[in-house]
């Protein structure tokens, strides 16, 4: 779609998802309750495995960025930095069997995927887009990093605010009031070691 590419290059990630939003709401999305209504969930975002080794001279290894306690989930961005010199991201899939969106029947839409070796992040922004669509719940896959190894050494691999006036992860879930509200978040960070070769 020409007019998503467009959002893409040219405007933030809260007004590419007001615009997504409006789409949705074309379609005959219903909201759920307005936060006022009931008690705000609290998010968390968590790495798997958190811990992962590998070996020197190119190993490939995929690590899920996942989502839990997750209710009427629409949308989310998230940061993600790594040591450049110990690994380097390759590859960024947000859809598939086992992903969030994808298993609650809505398409997975791209709002951002990019991937800086250079300076060590990954920037995905997310968000689900079905006819009647009111949000995915429960447990789930937001991203599948795939990471390469470098150098011999050890990289976290952290949930970073890219923005400081930004949350460290923007999650959103669909209320009646606004279309949109962002909740709190809670995060885990991970680690990736990188063998010597024997």
């Amino acid at each position: 779609m020409k007019i998503i590419e467009f959002f893409k290059k040219t405007m933030n990630f809260k007004v590419q998802l007001s615009l997504l939003l409006v789409c949705v709401i074309g379609l005959g999305c219903q909201f759920g309750s307005s936060p006022a209504e009931e008690e705000k969930a609290t998010f968390s975002l968590r790495f798997y495995p958190s811990t992962i080794d590998l070996n020197e001279n190119g190993d490939i290894t995929t690590i899920k960025v996942m989502v839990d306690q997750a209710s009427r989930l629409i949308a989310v961005k998230l940061t993600v930095s790594f040591d450049p010199s110990i690994v380097e991201v390759t590859r960024v899939d947000t859809s598939g069997d086992g992903f969030i969106f994808t298993d609650a029947g809505a398409q997975a839409q791209e709002i951002e995927n990019i991937i800086d070796n250079e300076n060590g992040r990954v920037v995905v922004g997310i968000g689900g887009l079905l006819s009647g669509f009111t949000g995915a719940s429960g447990s789930g896959s937001l991203a599948a990093l795939w990471f390469k190894s470098k150098a011999v050494g050890e990289s976290s691999i952290n949930f970073v605010d890219a923005n400081k006036d930004d949350l460290i992860a923007s999650v959103y879930s669909s209320s009646a009031s606004t279309g949109w509200t962002e909740l709190p978040i809670q995060i885990f960070n991970g680690n990736i070691v990188v063998k010597k070769a024997e």
